[in-house]
């Protein structure tokens, strides 16, 4: 009598447990596809490789918009880290970014970043200034370049940098 749903109810725990072992297994490449849709949603290609993807976080090595052959940002390693109370308010606890590469042009009297100038284009608050909440709690530049041609020559900037966001809605 309780022998065939006790046999299903194994069946199926089984199956789940496949299938979540598959997921598991293909976190990387689902991580990777994942973050290529969400990047094409405002224009930009880019193919990441993710290294390592935990409960914690995500490791991406090896990120370039624009140009293959002069992207105009190159970034050797991105790491997200998250906690459970950072996911409940759609942020994220830390993002460290280490080697990252920025070109950039100064255009009649306006920077230009290339590909990521949609990016810029940040809402206009009550008052009509520009507003941007950084949906993170802290941003660690490690080893950064940042290069910018302008009408008198290139301007170059290197250096390690710590910005900490406020939870719940910090401005930059």
């Amino acid at each position: 009598r309780w022998r065939r749903p006790l046999m299903l109810l194994g069946v199926a725990g089984v199956a789940a447990a496949l299938a979540l072992a598959a997921v598991i297994a293909q976190r990387r490449a689902l991580t990777e596809r994942a973050i290529v849709r969400w990047l094409a949603g405002p224009g930009l290609t880019a193919s990441p490789g993710a290294s390592w993807v935990g409960l914690r976080g995500v490791e991406l090595r090896g990120l370039d918009f624009g140009a293959a052959d002069a992207p105009d940002l190159r970034i050797d390693r991105i790491a997200v880290g998250w906690s459970l109370a950072s996911i409940v308010g759609r942020r994220a606890a830390t993002v460290e970014v280490v080697g990252a590469r920025l070109r950039a042009r100064w255009e009649s009297g306006r920077p230009s970043v290339g590909v990521l100038d949609a990016l810029l284009k940040s809402p206009a608050g009550p008052a009509g200034e520009a507003t941007f909440d950084l949906p993170v709690d802290a941003v660690v530049l490690r080893d950064a370049r940042l290069d910018v041609d302008t009408p008198r020559g290139l301007v170059r900037a290197r250096g390690d940098l710590r910005v900490g966001g406020q939870p719940g809605g910090g401005r930059a």
